[in-house]
């Protein structure tokens, strides 16, 4: 009896972890097959203010990159950006930096850019530095074509209401945006078919 309660246990804790993990890529499949996210978001209005949430043109913002020139959300409109916000610290975080450079490859880079903004340094809430992002760029043998920026978490917000910041529960959080720069989807985690499957859709492919 002792051993199948363990086994029980062990089975209910497996499907627990199965459905944490599993909620961003349902999220994404449940798409339809060939639709493009961009078909699900609605016309933006005339007074269509920028905000750093579903649907809505993404607030422009000017960080340096890991050669030190500034790089602006802006310089990549017309393309769908896929927007890693990580921290150096962090494990998963590193596994997503560790596919960035083949994600770039995948796409190319006449339609699709991919912008990492490190947030935090080598310890949680610390800002990093210059010579982090170079590091982390080189690392991951990241070019200007993928940047990787210096940011701090004056960059996000953990409340709602404040719009013109990203909106962030944990690292890494991805934010893809379309070609017009409007929010097409957020996900917590990483999960390299999740990544391949949303940037897909949102170049048509």
């Amino acid at each position: 009896m002792l051993v199948q309660k363990n086994i029980f246990k062990k089975l209910v804790f497996g499907a627990t972890l199965l459905c944490l993990f599993a909620i961003p890529a349902c999220l994404a499949l449940d798409e339809p097959p060939g639709q493009c996210l961009a078909d699900d978001i609605p016309p933006p209005t005339q007074q269509d203010e920028c905000g750093n949430r579903f649907g809505k043109t993404v607030c422009d913002f000017t960080l340096q990159n890991q050669n030190g020139s500034y790089v602006s959300l802006s310089d990549f409109k017309g393309k769908v950006v896929l927007l890693d916000a990580t921290a150096a610290w962090c494990g998963p975080c590193k596994s997503a930096a560790a596919e960035a450079r083949a994600t770039q490859d995948k796409y190319g880079t006449s339609k699709f850019v991919y912008l990492t903004v490190l947030l935090d340094g080598m310890t949680r809430q610390v800002p990093p530095t210059s010579e982090l992002v170079k590091i982390w760029a080189d690392n991951y043998n990241l070019t200007p074509n993928s940047p990787v920026l210096l940011g701090d978490r004056n960059f996000i917000t953990f409340d709602t209401a404040l719009e013109d910041k990203f909106y962030l529960t944990g690292f890494p959080t991805f934010y893809l945006i379309g070609p017009k720069g409007r929010l097409l989807h957020t996900f917590v985690g990483f999960n390299q078919v999740v990544i391949e499957d949303l940037v897909e859709q949102a170049l048509c492919l």
